[in-house]
């Protein structure tokens, strides 16, 4: 249910001005409509000078708000007009302005006298201070010049004005429940767009995955045979490096599932790192600092070996001829912290900021970066949240660190719905 604060929340101070002077001009009272503490948030409609005489001086003005505060209060616990003298001795009304049980203001009409009818006076305690006031005599000069009306007159328009009030409510409620529905709406429309979009990163990654499965028992019975010649020839790295390389495969044509654990993503980046070196020797050195302890914590698939590829193509090799990767897996709070950080090239801000665009995705698909840094960053969100996702930090020249977090308090069930 939307919070309201005042009557400017749900209809227009102008419409509301508009009405009220259509409103006076027909009755011939004056006609003002008040906040729930009795404060003007309209222009009077037809202020008699007597009124105007009355609240030149602060404290009837003061006194002027405090009845009209009472008044209100009084109409809203009748929840319909509450006709009465006010202390100068004009008659007013009070039609009280609710909406979801709560009051928001009052319409105040009158200034006028009654012919042959005495209403119940709206005793203040503080009248006395004002006797001065109204005793003199332009005050009660004034006072005989206000317009009469009959008790007939009086009541007639009261209910007038309580029609009025209950449109301003209608109004009120229309526009409500509208504006609800919309940000109702726009909510969906939201959610169904982001889900649309993570089903289309996830065939994406899903059609790669499944390009990479073509016929295995062919790629393996090659590696076999490249093994076995590689140990015949006595040639032990060119075998470490079949060893690892197959144990890569199988993983990325064996997983089934969008999730696996933080220790199956480690391991996977390990061998990476481990064929990279056997590629780059002494120009490529690495560390990885691991928390054993959330090795069992689950987490997407492939999020971790995208970004030591992107750190070693794009960090390191792309403008210089040596560096170094450091992968960290370490707890915070209640969270699960992957870092992946090289000391190369750098990036400026423009440059992270290039990294969410909309080209991202093909940039790297061209640079062969498979799954790419976009789509971790989207299926991290559609996990966990629009807070998670991949955080950079970098200095030109200096490092760059991706930083992933995951929730600790998880288990693999959680994700069953996207398995």
């Amino acid at each position: 249910m939307m919070e309201l604060n005042s009557l400017s929340d749900i209809v227009d101070l102008q419409v509301l001005q508009d009405m009220q002077d259509a409103f006076s001009d027909i009755t011939r009272l004056a006609i003002i409509i008040v906040d729930y503490q009795g404060k003007p948030i309209t222009n009077y409609s037809n202020f008699t000078p007597h009124c105007q005489y009355m609240r030149n001086s602060e404290r009837c003005r003061e006194l002027c708000f405090e009845s009209d505060a009472v008044a209100g209060t009084k109409a809203s616990r009748k929840s319909a007009p509450y006709i009465f003298t006010c202390y100068s001795g004009l008659v007013d009304m009070a039609i009280p302005i609710v909406f979801q049980d709560r009051m928001l203001g009052s319409i105040l009409a009158g200034q006028v006298r009654v012919k042959n009818h005495i209403y119940k006076e709206n005793v203040l305690e503080s009248k006395d201070e004002v006797r001065d006031i109204l005793d003199l005599v332009e005050r009660k000069r004034l006072f005989r010049e206000t317009p009469i009306l009959t008790k007939e007159e009086v009541e007639k328009a009261s209910k007038m004005i309580h029609v009025f009030c209950n449109y301003i409510v209608e109004i009120a409620v229309s526009k409500s429940a509208q504006r609800q529905l919309t940000e109702k709406n726009q909510e969906l429309k939201k959610e169904m767009d982001e889900k649309l979009e993570m089903e289309k990163i996830l065939r994406e990654a899903e059609v790669k995955i499944l390009k990479a499965q073509v016929n295995p028992h062919f790629f393996f019975n090659i590696l076999n045979n490249i093994k076995n010649l590689s140990m015949i020839e006595n040639a032990p790295r060119t075998t470490e490096m079949v060893f690892t390389f197959t144990d890569m495969l199988r993983y990325t044509m064996g997983v089934s599932k969008k999730f696996v654990t933080i220790g199956d993503e480690i391991d996977y980046a390990r061998s990476y790192l481990q064929i990279q070196k056997m590629r780059f020797g002494e120009n490529l050195t690495y560390d990885l600092e691991v928390d054993e302890s959330l090795l069992g914590i689950p987490c997407p698939y492939l999020i971790i070996q995208p970004l030591v590829a992107n750190s070693i193509d794009h960090g390191i090799f792309h403008e210089r001829s040596a560096g170094h990767i450091r992968v960290r897996l370490y707890k915070e709070d209640d969270l699960a912290v992957i870092e992946v950080e090289d000391d190369g090239v750098g990036m400026d801000q423009e440059m992270i900021d290039h990294v969410f665009s909309s080209q991202l995705g093909k940039l790297d698909s061209e640079n062969g970066m498979g799954i790419g840094l976009m789509n971790i960053h989207r299926r991290l969100q559609y996990a966990y949240g629009e807070s998670f996702g991949l955080k950079f930090a970098s200095e030109k020249d200096a490092f760059t660190r991706v930083r992933i977090e995951i929730p600790e308090n998880r288990s693999l069930n959680d994700y069953d719905f996207i398995s």
